[in-house]
């Protein structure tokens, strides 16, 4: 494994990453779980992190599910409002 592999990424950095809130990065059912770390001494910090090649994946797939499934154009958009509406 390469040393990006192994890279532990703090929420806040996850959080920047993939524009989510703590709440929804816990809440989305397939998003990487957590590692979590508990801190020995003084100056440790516990908390949870993840693998960040993970979280490069999940965000990859999220390219790859939009561009499977692209938006109807605009006029088909509007047209379905409509539809809805009536």
């Amino acid at each position: 494994m390469s040393d990006k592999q192994l890279r532990l990424l703090c929420l806040a950095t996850v959080s920047g990453l993939t524009s989510l809130s703590k709440t929804s990065i816990y809440c989305i059912q397939d998003f990487p779980k957590p590692i979590k770390i508990q801190g020995v001494g003084a100056s440790a910090q516990s908390g949870a992190r993840w693998v960040e090649s993970e979280v490069y994946a999940w965000i990859n797939s999220r390219i790859q599910l939009r561009d499977n499934n692209p938006a109807p154009p605009p006029a088909q958009q509007k047209a379905n409002a409509l539809e809805l509406v009536s």
